[in-house]
């Protein structure tokens, strides 16, 4: 009897006490709610949400009001991730703010932060900062004031952060300001976020992968989307988003060693000033596709070896530029110039109005279950036959349906720009179909020169993967650049072998695969002249002995 009283207290005392390991809610600042304890400030919460002795997932809740305090950060955070939620991010809910330069809050470790918002102080350098952490619904707002510094950013991103359905506004701070800066190696998403700077999204760290969704900014932006040079190996995928152009700036801006691949983008810049759309230098890589590029000085920018190129979309061919003869422009058989028909650009609207062109005029690529700018499904048909295809730029056209009107297509091949002369170059072809990557990491191409009295065939060929594919197991597809190579003197009727060397990175990427569907593109000019364009489908088959 004894005993079986014992072992009934026992299993009361159990269910009365928190299981080990079971979340609690920490509340500072009276939020609300259930609170299993209350904190005198966030980081106190914050430090017993990190201890090791205090295990399981705490949500720390914040009331509404100022919360202003040295920088707020995670002793540790390696085991125990934490919750921060706030109790609103407009200018009466839960406002953080850093009593130094530094970031308001700092999380890591799989943490989230949500329903805040975060001022940075005249003084201050950044506002959140995020290490393999998730945001949303933050607003990140720069105060005004005497002796505000330059280079503020909004949001630090490192090792596979995420940023969404928030605002991050540093339009009073002087330039440069970075509405979010990545600056280290990961997958990051930003996506349904209104950011203002002079650079929206800053690209500085190596090997950084990143996809944007749904941005838009309601100011200018010098360089929108900036990839830099220091660190290569740097691919983002932007799509669906608004990208409003200050004068001498740029929407799009591959930097050497560096892919930007846009789709369905709408890229407007100030009329009458040096703005472009869309521009790489050296190495640099920009790929256009669905999208509307308007109001610039030059679609198209290239410096160097850059490549860019563009398919189903709105933009003016004579609004290109390039410095040197290295550079590529590739363009498809499908792009318009039109006048788009805004709603009301005046005011920034850019919804596409009744009547406007570019409405199923887009690729007829995946699209189903897809959202624009507005959240609103893509394939919404336009002109009601019933057969809807994507619209180009970030709105797809929602009102009732119109007849399209007729478009002109723009010649494709090679935009020229800035070449000067008027001879174009030779139709260059490749000797065959499908080509080798041999055990000393070399691909050998035949190519061959056209039948010509005006001389002899030089430039440049480059092997691009046609799709993406993973670096490795697990690892985000990407476009591969196989590599690329000058060739001189070429007479016209002949076959010449030219040898691609391939870094040991990317010849172990390909070796993954039995074979690999490249798209080759040869740039090729007489002696004097225009280069041309010659784009083909190949096969690239790796040899693993």
């Amino acid at each position: 009897m004894r005993l079986a009283t014992i072992t009934a207290l026992a299993a009361g005392l159990a269910l009365a006490l928190p299981a080990s390991g079971q979340a609690k809610n920490l509340c500072v600042g009276a939020p609300g709610g259930a609170c299993d304890s209350s904190h005198a400030s966030i980081q106190d919460a914050m430090n017993v949400a990190s201890d090791a002795g205090h295990p399981g997932r705490d949500t720390i809740r914040i009331g509404k009001g100022l919360f202003e305090a040295p920088p707020i950060s995670q002793p540790n955070a390696a085991q125990n991730p934490v919750d921060v939620v706030g109790s609103g991010q407009d200018i009466d809910g839960t406002r953080l703010r850093s009593t130094t330069a530094q970031p308001a809050i700092r999380l890591t470790t799989a943490s989230t932060i949500d329903n805040v918002r975060i001022l940075i102080p005249p003084a201050g350098v950044g506002g959140l900062d995020l290490e393999a952490a998730d945001a949303r619904n933050v607003t990140v707002f720069a105060e005004p004031g005497d002796g505000a510094v330059t280079g503020k950013t909004g949001v630090y991103m490192r090792k596979d952060s995420s940023l969404r359905n928030s605002t991050v506004s540093l339009v009073t701070a002087p330039a440069p300001s970075y509405a979010v800066s990545i600056t280290d190696a990961g997958n990051h998403v930003i996506e349904d976020a209104l950011l203002d700077g002079t650079d929206l999204v800053d690209l500085t760290g190596y090997a950084t992968q990143a996809t944007i969704r749904r941005i838009r900014n309601s100011g200018r932006c010098s360089s929108c989307l900036y990839l830099r040079p220091a660190a290569p190996d740097k691919t983002v995928d932007i799509s669906d988003s608004l990208l409003r152009v200050a004068a001498e700036g740029q929407g799009l801006y591959a930097q050497p060693g560096t892919t930007i691949n846009a789709r369905n983008n709408t890229i407007v810049g100030v009329p009458g000033t040096n703005t472009a759309g869309a521009r790489a230098n050296g190495s640099g890589q920009v790929n256009v596709l669905d999208s509307i590029i308007r109001d610039v000085n030059y679609a198209l920018f290239t410096d160097g070896s850059a490549h860019l190129s563009i398919d189903y979309s709105d933009f003016d061919p004579d609004k290109l530029q390039k410095v040197g003869v290295a550079g590529l422009f590739s363009i498809g058989a499908h792009n318009v110039n039109a006048d788009p028909k805004f709603m009301n650009a005046d005011v920034g609207d850019y919804r596409l109005a009744s009547g406007s062109p570019v409405a199923e005029r887009a690729s007829a690529g995946a699209g189903a279950g897809d959202l624009d700018l507005e959240r609103k499904p893509r394939l919404a048909d336009a002109d009601g036959d019933g057969t809807p295809i994507r619209d180009m730029g970030a709105y797809e056209y929602s009102g009732a349906p119109y007849a399209l009107p007729p478009v002109e297509y723009i010649p494709h091949g090679d935009g020229g720009g800035g070449g000067g002369g008027t001879i174009q170059g030779p139709v260059m072809t490749f000797k065959s179909k499908t080509v080798k990557l041999d055990r000393k990491r070399r691909v050998k191409v035949g190519l061959t020169c056209p039948h010509s009295e005006i001389g002899l065939c030089s430039g440049r060929v480059r092997l691009v993967s046609t799709k993406k594919i993973r670096p490795k197991p697990g690892k985000k597809a990407v476009y591969v650049g196989v590599g690329a190579a000058d060739f001189k003197s070429i007479p016209a009727d002949t076959t010449r072998t030219v040898t691609i060397k391939v870094s040991k990175k990317t010849a172990a990427i390909l070796r993954r695969f039995k074979s690999v569907k490249v798209t080759g593109t040869i740039v090729a000019s007489w002696q004097t002249g225009d280069p041309r364009t010659s784009t083909y489908p190949l096969t690239l088959k790796p040899s693993t002995k």
